[in-house]
Order: C-alpha cells, then sequence, then structure tokens
C-alpha cells in the first residue's frame, strides 16, 4: 500500500510533496496537501475519497467534467480516472485524500453490511463530523506511534470505512431526509435548540445529533429560515434572557448561566450587539417600564 503510494507521488513536484502531510498504514493513507495538483492523473486502483474543505477546481472523473463543492466528500470506486483540470497558477486548498486498500475495504464493508462490493450511486457527497473525527483518531494514531499498536490502527481504521460507508449509503438518515421534506427536519433542528438552549450546545452538536455534515446542515437552515444556525439560537437564548432579566431576584451571572453562555463577558457582548445595550441597562430599563 505504501509503496503504491509513492507511486501515485510521482507526477507531484517536491515543492508541494514537502509541504504535504502523509499518514501511512498497509491499509490506509490519508494525505493533507496544500495546493490542488492540476493537471495530475490518478487512475484509482483502490478506494479513494476526498474530503473538500475548501472549494476546488474544476475536476474530471472518468468522462465528465464537475465543480465540486466546499463540504463535499468524493467518493471514487477503482479503476476511475480522476484529474484536476489544468490552470495557471498555484492552486491553494484545503482538502484530506484517503486511499483505502481495495480488499481491506470490502472486506470492512462485507462485516459492516454483509456484501462484497458496492456501487457508488453518487461521486459527490456530504461528509460528518463522525467522519473527520475518525480521520483525525487515525492521523494522531500513526502520528504518535506509528505502527506500534497494529490492532489500535486495525480498529480505528475500521471506524473511518463504517463512517465511508454510512456518508455514502443511500439508506442514511440523510437520504430519508431529503425525501420527506427538509423543512421537518429544520422543525425537529428548531425544537431541539429550543429544548437545549441552557446548555452549552454548538451547531456542531446539533449536526451530530442528525447525522449530517455541520456544512450541508448550516445550508439548508439558512435557506429555510434567512438565518444560521448559530443566529438562531443566539436569538433563543436572548429572548430567553430578557425575561429572566426583569426578574429582580437573578443576577447578570445567573442569567447567563441559565442561558447557556460559557460567561457573563460573552453573555454580555452578544446581548449588547443584538440590544443595543448591556444587560444591566436593559435590567434598569424594564424596571422603569
Amino acid at each position: 500500500m505504501i509503496q503504491y503510494f509513492n507511486d501515485m507521488l510521482e507526477g507531484i513536484s517536491k515543492d508541494i510533496y514537502s509541504r504535504t502531510k502523509a499518514f501511512m498504514s498497509d491499509q490506509i493513507v490519508i494525505l493533507q496537501p496544500e495546493e490542488y495538483v492540476a493537471g495530475l492523473k490518478v487512475i484509482t486502483e483502490d478506494y479513494h475519497f476526498v474530503i473538500l474543505q475548501s472549494t476546488p477546481p474544476i475536476t474530471r472523473i472518468g468522462k465528465k467534467e464537475y465543480q465540486p463543492k466546499k463540504g463535499s466528500l468524493i467518493s471514487l470506486e477503482p479503476d476511475t480516472q480522476l484529474s484536476v483540470v489544468p490552470v495557471k497558477g498555484i492552486l491553494p486548498g484545503k482538502y484530506i485524500w484517503i486511499t483505502i486498500k481495495k480488499s481491506f475495504f470490502e472486506e470492512t464493508m462485507f462485516k459492516a453490511l454483509g456484501r462484497e462490493n458496492i456501487r457508488f450511486k453518487r461521486i459527490e457527497n456530504v461528509y460528518s463530523w463522525n467522519l473527520l473525527d475518525s480521520v483525525e483518531k487515525l492521523k494522531h494514531e500513526l502520528g504518535h506511534y506509528g505502527e506500534k499498536y497494529p490492532a489500535m490502527i486495525q480498529s480505528i481504521s475500521i471506524q473511518l470505512i463504517v463512517e465511508l460507508l454510512r456518508d455514502i449509503s443511500e439508506e442514511e438518515t440523510r437520504h430519508n431526509l431529503k425525501h420527506s421534506g427538509d423543512s421537518k427536519y429544520i422543525s425537529r433542528a428548531v425544537d431541539y435548540m429550543q429544548g437545549h438552549y441552557n446548555s452549552n450546545i454548538t451547531v456542531e452538536d446539533i449536526s451530530r445529533t442528525f447525522h449530517i455534515s455541520t456544512c450541508h446542515f448550516q445550508r439548508i437552515f439558512k435557506h429555510y429560515t434567512g438565518q444560521t444556525p448559530y443566529q438562531y439560537l443566539l436569538g433563543i437564548r436572548i429572548q430567553r434572557a430578557k425575561e429572566l432579566l426583569k426578574q429582580d431576584q437573578l443576577s447578570t451571572g445567573e442569567v447567563a448561566g441559565r442561558c447557556g453562555f460559557i460567561s457573563q463577558s460573552h453573555f454580555s457582548t452578544a446581548f449588547k450587539q443584538i440590544m443595543g445595550l448591556s444587560p444591566s441597562e436593559y435590567k434598569k430599563m424594564a424596571k422603569v417600564l
């Protein structure tokens, strides 16, 4: 596997390769370059996946040209030809390239799904937080311990493959949500925010609850509500804070804690940005009114 990966890199300039982070085992290779390699042609002998954390240039996959989006997961079966359309100049970008040995991927797939092969229905999917977490775990293991603990590498590698299969599977929650209507999903997300606004939840926590990527969640939420999830959650917290500030027995710090703000200073800053006055000023005004 490592030798195959090194052979694949022969077409990449030494300058680019020197700025590339690589994590290698006998079964999986994770590559993190700092730019896209225009003109490089790759024929995938194994399974390849690309996590796009920035918008890439136009890419030719097989005989078709695509313009993948930031936040996408590109899934390539063995014997697929891939190339980035040549352009002038440097193509800086942030992405993660994952290569998985064909036999290992299909063996794990059989254990997870009960089948030895899979035809990817879509080349471009959406990756989840869970997938990124598995990637980071494997990077940490290989980066700090190398192959000293093969059982740990095997365990994390299997987890990573299962997360990939979940993200590209038509049976996953994301696909079902698409057919049942994104509006119902947004309604569930709003209910979740209203029920958990007083805890230290984040946008990542909410998207993870519904097993979709944060990027996809933010995109469809703003489409339906006109606000980002963070803005909407902040609005719920501020509205509740206004109600509590009218109660004399609660201090500003207590209100901040009850409304899910990480600190009193964070609460004061956010409140003033939205309301135009500080929590203490609002409290005094509420008494007069």
